[in-house]
């Protein structure tokens, strides 16, 4: 739904879609695919809006639960050696 969303003409649903699309993937702890569709997201708003701002700081939080998630695999991997 929301990829047709984003493949149509308006602008503003295509925002909404990649943003919807970013949290549909972070639900699914699937991070990369999540910062793709949020920077996606980021580019279609406009800068130096409030919605601009909020997008970013969600990005911020996206790449530290990615850093996280990484973190927390190097050291389970470690365990099991």
């Amino acid at each position: 739904l929301w990829r047709k969303e984003y493949e149509g003409k308006s602008a503003k649903r295509q925002k909404a879609a990649a943003y919807n699309m970013s949290v549909g993937y972070e639900m699914q702890d699937q991070m990369e695919e999540a910062l793709q569709w949020i920077r996606r997201a980021i580019q279609l708003a406009k800068p130096e809006t409030t919605e601009h701002i909020m997008m970013n700081l969600y990005e911020q939080e996206l790449q530290q639960r990615l850093g996280g998630m990484q973190r927390l695999q190097m050291q389970t991997k470690r365990l099991n050696e």
